[in-house]
């Protein structure tokens, strides 16, 4: 196996996947996952016979964490909140990314988040913490 860039000509084929996908077919262009020039955040996995067996997009995500003045007013902490992501809708995109996620299982929070902020829970993400310089694979 190896990975290599997306090219335009991918696209007539991820569409194509795509809309054979039922968990893909409502979530748009092919485009999501073939932007040549995209460099490392695009690129297909090819198989022996120089066959690609699937196309990934990377997106980046950054992880908060949160730590509240346990004597604070709810009110301050909710105005805080509230601040924190007007200023990361607004930053964030900056610096190229594109989501922000907390966890939380505090039930006040775990509500200003899902009211306040317009956040939502995950149920289907799969998480793996990546940390230092290993092997960047097979690229081409």
């Amino acid at each position: 196996m190896r990975i290599r860039a997306t090219k335009k000509e991918d696209r007539a084929l991820v569409q194509e996947w795509m809309e054979a996908d039922p968990e893909h077919r409502a979530r748009g262009e092919a485009s999501l996952f073939v932007e040549p020039g995209a460099g490392l955040t695009q690129f297909a996995v090819i198989d022996d016979l120089g066959q690609p067996v699937f196309f990934v997009t990377l997106e980046k995500t950054t992880r908060g964490h949160i730590q509240f003045c346990p004597e604070a007013a709810k009110g301050r902490n909710l105005k805080g909140l509230l601040w924190l992501a007007g200023f990361l809708r607004r930053a964030l995109p900056k610096v190229g990314v594109r989501e922000f996620v907390t966890e939380s299982r505090y039930a006040p929070l775990i509500a200003a988040l899902e009211r306040g902020l317009g956040m939502r829970r995950l149920v289907a993400d799969y998480s793996a913490a990546i940390r230092g310089e290993q092997g960047a694979g097979n690229r081409e």
